[in-house]
């Protein structure tokens, strides 16, 4: 987790790499902002989990379980075709 964020911090310093006038490019950033956010839930509602202060159904997890495919699937697109 660590390592994938020093390597994108260094790629997007170094000059010439990526535009930043381009839209995709904040697109991309926000939905990993928000990946790191749910990463943060995740841990939260394991942790109610574990100490049995579970609040949520099966189905919720299980809805849940799909979102980080939906916004990594997103952010391949968005990196590929940079479509605005």
């Amino acid at each position: 987790f660590v390592m994938a964020y020093l390597f994108g911090i260094a790629l997007l310093a170094t000059p010439g790499i990526v535009d930043w006038g381009q839209g995709w490019i904040w697109t991309k950033l926000a939905l990993v902002l928000l990946l790191t956010v749910f990463h943060g839930l995740l841990e939260r509602w394991r942790r109610d989990f574990a100490a049995g202060r579970n609040a949520h159904r099966a189905r919720f997890y299980r809805i849940v379980n799909e979102l980080p495919t939906l916004a990594m699937i997103a952010i391949v697109i968005l990196v590929v075709v940079k479509p605005f």
